[in-house]
């Protein structure tokens, strides 16, 4: 059984080189434009969520605004009707320490 050794000539070992470096720096540069591409990536999805994370804050302070405002208004209308209530009772009795009682309130 014969073997064959390939032996390359000095051309062909400074050509594959040739090759390989000019490989590398294509290497290099797809590397580099891949990690620039990724960072500038990362940083366009952070300010993104930050956006998000600011805007549910918006509006959650605004959904707190409108209960307030809503229980405010409640309150009013509450107190209105137990004095309209109050001042009819008062107008219903004939006896003068309950309409006094009625109308202080």
């Amino acid at each position: 059984m014969e073997e064959e050794f390939e032996v390359p000539s000095p051309h062909e070992h400074a050509v594959e080189e040739t090759i390989r470096q000019e490989r590398g720096g294509l290497n290099q540069k797809i590397a580099l434009m891949t990690a620039v591409l990724a960072t500038v990536g990362a940083l366009v999805s952070y300010q993104s969520g930050s956006a998000q994370n600011e805007a549910m804050f918006l509006k959650n302070e605004s959904i707190l605004k409108q209960a307030e405002a809503s229980d405010q208004w409640n309150f009013y209308q509450a107190k209105s009707t137990k004095k309209h209530i109050a001042e009819i009772a008062a107008d219903l009795t004939a006896d003068p320490v309950v309409k006094a009682k009625y109308l202080v309130q």
